[in-house]
C-alpha cells in the first residue's frame, strides 16, 4: 500500500477534529472536498454517526481511483471494557442511547452502528475492497486487563467460534475466516478505536 502505516495514523489523528458526522445535501460538497481531495478518503470516527454506512463505503470506493486508499476509524465496541458494559448495562461503550434529533448528530448520542471489526469487514470486501488491514489507535490499559483476566474463556470462544463456522459452512469459514480471527485478537480486546486501511 502506498504510504506507511505510522504516516497514515498520524493523518487520521490529525484529522479527528475535522469529522463529519452527517451526509445532508447542504454539508455534501463539502465532504466530498474535505476527504476526498487527495484522492483517498479519510473518515476518522465518522462511519459510527450514518445510517447506511455501507451505501457509504460503496460510495468512497467508486470515487478512489486504482490503487487508491480508504483510511477510517470507529468506536470499538469488541474491547473488553465495550464488552463487560455490554454486560451489565445492555449498550456498549460509547453507544448509548441513539437520539434522531438532528442536532444530536455529532454527539456520542449519535453513535448508531456498533458494528463489530467483522461486520466492517464485511462492508468493506462487499463494496469490493481489494486490501484490508487492521488496526487500533491506542489501548485501554482496564481493558488489557480484562482480556488477561478472560483469556480463558476467549480463547476457547475462539476455537468454539471457528468450529461452529466450519460446521455451518466451510466455504463460507474460508471466506470470512481472517475476520473471524480479529473478533478475540488482542488488539481488538483493547483498542480504542477500530482502525481499517484498505486498497481499492
Amino acid at each position: 500500500m502506498p504510504g506507511t502505516r505510522g504516516s497514515m495514523m498520524a493523518q487520521l489523528r490529525s484529522l479527528r477534529t475535522k469529522r463529519s458526522s452527517r451526509m445532508t445535501n447542504s454539508r455534501k460538497k463539502k465532504f466530498e472536498s474535505h476527504f476526498y481531495r487527495e484522492g483517498n478518503p479519510k473518515c476518522p470516527q465518522t462511519l459510527e454517526h450514518v445510517r447506511r454506512p455501507y451505501i457509504l463505503i460503496e460510495e468512497i470506493h467508486s470515487f478512489l481511483n486504482e490503487k487508491g486508499t480508504f483510511l477510517f476509524s470507529v468506536p470499538n465496541p469488541g474491547n473488553m471494557n465495550s464488552r463487560i458494559k455490554y454486560l451489565a448495562y445492555g449498550h456498549y461503550q460509547m453507544f448509548f442511547g441513539p437520539s434522531a434529533r438532528p442536532e444530536n448528530a455529532s454527539h456520542i448520542c449519535g453513535h448508531i452502528n456498533p458494528l463489530p471489526v467483522q461486520y466492517w469487514d464485511y462492508g468493506l470486501r462487499y463494496a469490493g475492497f481489494s486490501s484490508i488491514e487492521y488496526l487500533v489507535d491506542r489501548r485501554k490499559k482496564s481493558a488489557i486487563i480484562w482480556a488477561l483476566l478472560f483469556c480463558p474463556i476467549l480463547l476457547i470462544g475462539y476455537f468454539l467460534m471457528h468450529r461452529a463456522q466450519k460446521k455451518y459452512s466451510e466455504d463460507v469459514h474460508r471466506e470470512i475466516k481472517r475476520a473471524l480471527s480479529r473478533v478475540n485478537h488482542f488488539d481488538t480486546l483493547t483498542g480504542r478505536s477500530l482502525v481499517f486501511l484498505c486498497q481499492k
